[in-house]
């Protein structure tokens, strides 16, 4: 794996994210519409890691965006350790194989 494909990454990350909007329904209330959505491979990294905690009903993820980007940031600079780049490590492997 290239650091080009690490800053392909950061890149897609700084300049997408999940955006949702509320429109008027036709039934009343508002219905939620996506606008705007994660990278693939983010959304793919982030449901490999998901947090199953009683208090909450719905599953949430382990990963943080804000530490996502400081590991692909050290990752392109050379340094490859931590548990962050691992997991973005096994991630670009497949997000290579799908660009």
């Amino acid at each position: 794996m290239t650091a080009d494909t690490l800053r392909w990454m950061l890149d897609e990350l700084r300049s997408g994210w999940l955006e949702v909007a509320k429109l008027p329904s036709s039934r009343g209330g508002y219905t939620r519409v996506v606008v705007s959505q994660n990278a693939p491979w983010y959304q793919e990294l982030c449901s490999r890691h998901l947090s199953r905690r009683r208090r909450f009903p719905r599953l949430r993820t382990l990963i943080k965006r804000r530490d996502t980007e400081r590991a692909l940031v050290r990752m392109i600079a050379g340094d490859r350790s931590g548990v962050y780049a691992e997991r973005i490590l096994d991630v670009a492997e497949w997000a290579e194989k799908t660009m």
